[in-house]
């Protein structure tokens, strides 16, 4: 609990800045970043996810694994198993239930936040962010880049996004979306696992595991 304190504190003290231009330290770590990622698919991730609402002086955390392959993916968190294989996703709401079918392209249409749509976690600030290099930070032995993206569209619900890089091996250690309304999603990631071993059907629902489950197919 108290390295997860420690981030989240660290990446909400950060200030807005207004760039005019890309900064390129910045950005040939981002290249690094994502390079590193995509070399290392599929691969298997677990995280601590951190929610904050200042307004409401609440956080909570909760823990969650994803695989990931490019475009295709499998998250599990909280009381949600995701499948998604490029074409389909399947939202499996286990308390419930029922699974929600739908197009990939619609993930994330209402919450900006990368759990509704992991395939842009490695690759989503090359066209659609400013960013800046704002510090390093060593903490339990290790040494971080602190970079910080600020989305080019001011109508998006958040005003900057704080990633925390190893300087080592250019592996993401956190990623914090800062929110417009005080509310703010941090992910912190526990373990990598490159190079996993998919199953055939990883990426797949499966209904005959499910038979009791609901299927609402959203795009009808």
């Amino acid at each position: 609990m108290k390295s997860i304190l420690f981030i989240v504190c660290c990446l909400g003290t950060c200030c807005t800045w207004t760039i005019a231009q890309q900064d390129p330290a910045a950005k040939e770590i981002l290249d690094k970043f994502a390079e590193k990622a995509q070399s290392s698919y599929p691969m298997k991730i677990a995280f601590e996810y951190v929610y904050e609402s200042l307004i409401d002086k609440e956080t909570f955390t909760d823990s969650g694994e994803l695989i990931i392959d490019g475009n295709k993916y499998h998250l599990l968190i909280n009381e949600s198993e995701i499948f998604c294989d490029g074409e389909t996703l399947w939202n499996h709401v286990v308390s419930a239930g029922e699974v929600y079918v739908s197009n990939p392209e619609n993930a994330g249409a209402t919450d900006e936040f990368f759990l509704n749509n992991p395939e842009n976690l490695f690759s989503f600030y090359d066209d659609d962010f400013k960013y800046r290099l704002t510090g390093e930070i060593s903490y339990m032995d290790e040494e971080y880049y602190q970079v910080d993206l600020f989305p080019k569209d001011l109508n998006k619900t958040y005003h900057t996004i704080n990633m925390l890089i190893n300087k080592k091996d250019y592996r993401l250690y956190s990623l914090g979306m800062r929110g417009k309304q005080g509310v703010n999603h941090t992910i912190i990631i526990l373990k990598y696992n490159p190079n996993y071993k998919v199953r055939k059907d990883e990426f797949i629902f499966d209904s005959t595991r499910y038979p009791e489950v609901e299927i609402i197919d959203t795009r009808l």
